[in-house]
């Protein structure tokens, strides 16, 4: 089969995002795996790879992510390609619309911790204007309710995925090594000042750009359901076998923050820092403690067999973070995978893309523990092919051969049925 991961050329083809797996690699699941199967879903969706091709292969799309910011991408992507010169007049009434807003900037606006006053402003401006121009309600964002968007347009969406694309391409001077993260400015001075122009033929390409790239044809929208909604993957809001199969990859245990590397989109979407903190408390890998581990025990013996041994190493840190982060990064995928086993069907298919990783010289054999968690909930492993991971970050860092010479990671893709 083909490899899940994305291709360098591949990556352009639709909104950059750090985590997730090629178009033709789940194309190919869907063909091999899920022939029969009349409904997939993915409740780690991302930028939604998974719904995008289950629509083409005209099965309902249903597609979860916890992060609103993401629920949107994934809206965006399955919206139909427009003419040219029709989105470019609609883009520049938009803008001339937006021209004559008046709008005073929230002192509490996190794009103010890399906007000047004005540049904030003006994207805000924009962001109201594609809401009132395209008549879909006020702009505010209300406190505590991260799914006002669930319902948002299609072709709205593609709009809001040009303003953070926008936003994101002139934060690139605040860009650091760590794919998650943008730093933020220590003084005012080196806030980003753009004129009004500049800014408005950014957002233009931006969604220009985006629309090109767009796959989907509007006959397939018209007789194929889909499903895009911000809900967790602990807590599906489906009956007990209510979908045919589902394909997904859950956050590997890489200690990457995925809300922080979609600050930019949240912070346009007007999400405030608190609900943000929340956000990043709830995702599976977060590297917050929650304190959910105390309370709780692995069903997996690996799983549990692991921490141990995490807690055990001679490591400064191992047993007061480490050992916790781990167990409560576990407990969330247990979770997880123990929704997707329960609403799909008996005999449905379940694919697991996942990617083992290492605790200093530990290699935590996460495909291990995903197989003992599904076998649990009454789902036997029939294939796994596994890849090999020829370029990772971590091992990037000079301090990584300090634990282990060689680390030899592999991606697999496990079915379950």
């Amino acid at each position: 089969m083909k490899s899940p991961k994305l291709a360098k050329s591949s990556q352009k083809t639709w909104y950059p995002y750090y985590a997730g797996y090629s178009v033709d690699f789940v194309d190919e699941i869907v063909k091999n795996e899920f022939s029969n199967t009349d409904s997939i879903i993915d409740p780690w969706n991302g930028s939604g790879t998974t719904s995008l091709v289950a629509l083409q292969n005209h099965k309902h799309a249903v597609g979860y992510d916890i992060n609103p910011a993401m629920s949107i991408i994934a809206r965006a992507r399955l919206a139909p390609k427009m003419k040219f010169e029709a989105l470019e007049d609609l883009i520049d009434r938009v803008l001339q619309y937006a021209s004559a807003i008046n709008l005073e900037i929230a002192i509490d606006d996190m794009l103010l911790d890399w906007l000047k006053p004005r540049t904030a402003s003006l994207v805000r401006k924009i962001e109201k204007a594609i809401n009132i121009y395209l008549d879909c309600g006020e702009t505010n964002f209300e406190r505590g309710n991260i799914r006002r968007h669930d319902d948002m347009p299609l072709f709205k969406a593609l709009l809001y995925c040009g303003l953070f694309s926008t936003v994101k391409q002139i934060l690139a001077a605040f860009k650091t090594t760590n794919p998650m993260w943008h730093a933020v400015p220590s003084t005012t001075a080196e806030l980003i000042l753009v004129s009004s122009a500049e800014l408005s033929n950014k957002f233009k390409d931006a969604v220009l750009r985006l629309n090109d790239k767009l796959v989907v044809d509007v006959n397939i929208l018209e007789s194929v359901a889909y499903t895009i909604k911000t809900e967790s993957a602990s807590s599906i809001p489906l009956a007990t076998g209510s979908v045919c199969g589902s394909i997904s990859s859950p956050p590997y245990a890489t200690r990457l923050d995925y809300v922080k590397g979609t600050l930019p989109e949240l912070a346009v979407l007007g999400v405030p820092k608190a609900e943000i903190v929340h956000l990043r408390q709830k995702m599976i890998g977060t590297t917050i403690l929650t304190h959910d581990y105390s309370t709780n025990n692995i069903r997996s013996a690996y799983a549990r067999q692991l921490v141990d041994k995490i807690a055990q190493h001679r490591t400064k840190g191992s047993m007061s973070y480490y050992a916790p982060w781990i167990k409560q990064y576990l407990l969330g995928l247990e979770r997880g995978l123990a929704e997707i086993a329960r609403v799909v069907k008996k005999g449905g298919p379940i694919a697991v893309v996942i990617q083992d990783s290492y605790y200093k010289e530990l290699i935590m054999n996460l495909q291990h523990a995903v197989i003992e968690i599904m076998e649990s909930n009454n789902r036997g492993l029939i294939r796994r092919t596994d890849y090999e991971v020829k370029q990772l970050r971590s091992r990037m860092n000079p301090n990584a051969k300090n634990h282990i010479a060689v680390r030899n990671n592999t991606e697999s893709l496990l079915i379950f049925k």
